[in-house]
């Protein structure tokens, strides 16, 4: 079975700051990807990747629901979608909100692990955290 490095950080939306900065101290041949969940207001629309692209030396991007989880790459969770991690790619998706946001996919992170128990999930819950899997 491959292995996949991740790092998972969670954010408010004072956070920009302290992301920038993470960012801009991350080598370029980082072997792991890096996964950022932000908090915003639903309506809002997130330029963070474009930022934090600008601020390190890692592409930054939304993932598109199925895109494969690569190394050295940072991806942000779209505003008001859960960001949920499986085996080989990143899914994306609207559900139901949790906490009155979609950023938090505790829910929707529980019902992927009984249905496929190597899911992970990108939460703030899990900021900062490195996983193996």
């Amino acid at each position: 079975m491959a292995r996949k490095d991740i790092v998972v950080v969670g954010a408010s939306a004072g956070g920009m700051e302290a992301l920038q900065k993470l960012v801009s101290r991350l080598p370029p041949d980082l072997p792991a990807a890096v996964f950022i969940v932000w908090h915003l207001s639903p309506g809002a629309k997130s330029m963070l990747p474009h930022i934090l692209s600008k601020a390190g030396p890692l592409k930054a991007v939304h993932p598109q629901d199925g895109d494969p989880i690569e190394p050295g790459r940072i991806y942000v969770a779209p505003n008001d979608h859960h960001m949920l991690l499986e085996k080989d790619y990143i899914r994306v998706a609207r559900g139901p909100k949790e906490s009155e946001s979609r950023r938090r996919p505790r829910r929707a992170c529980r019902r992927s692990r009984m249905r496929r128990p190597s899911a992970s999930c990108a939460s703030p819950r899990n900021a900062t955290r490195s996983r193996k899997g």
